[in-house]
């Protein structure tokens, strides 16, 4: 049975991944956005960028959101005692105040801002709640 649950965001990458009792780490899941960065210098294709990207950017928070609620709850009841929600404050907003998240996750919810993702992000957010730094992965 795993402990705490993780989700680590930011604009490359979503990796879910839970700890036991004895600080294993298991990553369930990992993925990579498809956010566009650039967009062209022409006044047309601003708007247009503009829109494409606000659209790909809450789908990638809606995709957080169901794969979080498949690995993390099932009938409406957590699996994890403790969520844990590293990611940085722009897409927190996303997912907590659109109420995209399940309820009984929302319940179990620790927010954590970090400037990393990945891997990096996932061992900061370890080390950030005071578990031993000997995660195993």
């Amino acid at each position: 049975m795993y402990i705490t649950g993780f989700v680590v965001v930011d604009g490359d990458e979503c990796i879910l991944a839970a700890a036991d009792a004895d600080c294993n780490i298991v990553v369930f899941d990992r993925f990579l956005s498809c956010i566009p960065r650039r967009h062209s210098r022409e006044m047309g294709t601003v708007m247009r960028f503009c829109r494409v990207r606000m659209n790909r950017r809450f789908n990638y928070i809606r995709l957080i959101a169901e794969r979080a609620s498949q690995h993390y709850a099932s009938n409406g009841t957590p699996n994890i005692s403790q969520l844990v929600l590293a990611c940085t404050p722009d897409f927190s907003v996303g997912l907590c105040e659109r109420g995209l998240l399940d309820p009984c996750l929302e319940a179990i919810l620790t927010k954590i801002e970090v400037n990393v993702g990945g891997e990096s992000g996932l061992q900061w957010a370890i080390e950030h709640l005071g578990n031993p730094t000997t995660a195993k992965f």
